[in-house]
């Protein structure tokens, strides 16, 4: 135990060890009582007595919240509940128990007690406990010598002074970076974003007749919809399973007017089919996350939207829902080159793999284009 010891409103679980101290501090005196001491979580006792086998009976905890906010002044429900018995009850306790705290902290001392607090505010708050019928109690001293519930006391006034600031060691002058300005790689890639690479259109693969749209508030809500399903569905699920699946999507994405639920399912069953055909016997893995690491010390990821493993190689397939007819689709899906050459680059690094060909599909036009890359 240190010589000195701070005890206070602040830290009053620290009198039951402060034994045998020779100069403790009482701080922050000035605090008084909380106001509306009955609000908030409160153990409760139906009675005085205290059954050891049983000390929880007849004991039980109660809540009250504050329901006004910031509001404290003019608010009748505090008005109310400071006259109420239960905040008479709970502010005796309270009362007592600051009492007995401010009784260990004040005995502490062997030879000396320091009493600080604000200027002027020293017979505020916890000193006020002391008063007794017909006694001032604790005043705020304004000699060398005090009256202090009849019993003359000397003592010492010291006003706190700020400390002076030492002196700190010179530091490093401000300086500017030899050299100029230079921009670095950026911290995250987004494959979606990725910078356009050389590619050129392979011959396009016709699954079926396009597709009859109907009205469309926002076509990236419609294509939503259509991944999702393409990322539900399975040829083995119950067709009625399948048609349900499909309608909920549409509803959830509020698209439900553009395209029935049936003709959904007709883009899958043809996509499903064309695959079994070119790769049979194969996996497909739908809505694979991806992420690597690029040369400049970023992170780059993203979710393929359909792989097939097809053995020895994979295949790539992304889902876009154009609107246009089948030639605007074919000009249209070669701004996606750098999203899956990004995507073919994580995939073969990520499985060892070759990647041996990408695939722009566009159920809407029914059709599939490979992209083709030096």
């Amino acid at each position: 135990m240190s010589e000195r010891q701070l005890l206070g409103p602040g830290a009053w679980l620290e009198p039951h060890r402060a034994k045998d101290l020779l100069r403790p501090i009482l701080f922050e005196l000035e605090k008084g009582e909380k106001g509306n001491a009955a609000l908030g979580l409160h153990i409760v006792a139906e009675g005085d007595s205290l059954d050891l086998a049983d000390p929880l009976a007849g004991r039980w905890m109660r809540y009250w919240p504050y329901p006004y906010g910031k509001a404290s002044s003019g608010v009748p429900f505090i008005e109310r509940l400071e006259a109420g018995r239960e905040a008479l009850v709970v502010g005796e306790r309270d009362r007592r128990e600051r009492m007995r705290l401010l009784y260990v902290g004040w005995t502490r001392a062997r030879d000396r007690l320091v009493l600080a607090s604000r200027k002027g505010a020293l017979a505020k708050g916890a000193l006020e406990l002391l008063k007794a019928p017909g006694s001032d109690g604790v005043t705020q001293p304004d000699a060398d010598e005090v009256i202090w519930a009849g019993v003359p006391v000397r003592l010492k006034r010291r006003e706190a002074m700020p400390a002076e600031r030492e002196a700190g060691q010179p530091g490093p002058e401000a300086m500017l970076p030899v050299g100029t300005p230079r921009e670095y790689p950026p911290a995250v890639v987004y494959p979606s974003k990725a910078v356009a690479v050389e590619a050129s259109a392979g011959e396009p693969v016709i699954l079926g007749d396009p597709v009859r749209i109907g009205p469309v508030d926002a076509w990236d809500r419609l294509g939503n919809a259509v991944h999702g399903f393409f990322a539900a569905d399975r040829r083995s699920y119950p067709p009625e399973l399948r048609t349900t699946i499909a309608g909920r999507l549409l509803e959830g994405w509020e698209v439900a007017r553009a395209i029935p639920p049936a003709d959904l399912v007709g883009m899958a069953d043809r996509l499903w089919s064309w695959i079994e055909t070119a790769w049979p016997d194969s996996r497909i893995l739908r809505e694979l996350p991806l992420a690597a690491t690029t040369e400049g010390g970023g992170t780059m990821s993203g979710t393929a939207d359909l792989v097939v493993d097809a053995g020895d190689s994979l295949v790539l397939i992304d889902h876009k829902t154009f609107p246009g007819s089948r030639s605007q689709a074919s000009v249209e899906v070669m701004k996606y080159a750098g999203q899956l050459s990004a995507y073919r680059g994580m995939l073969e690094a990520a499985t060892g793999r070759r990647v041996a060909s990408c695939h722009i599909h566009c159920p809407v036009s029914g059709m599939v284009l490979p992209l083709l890359f030096p």
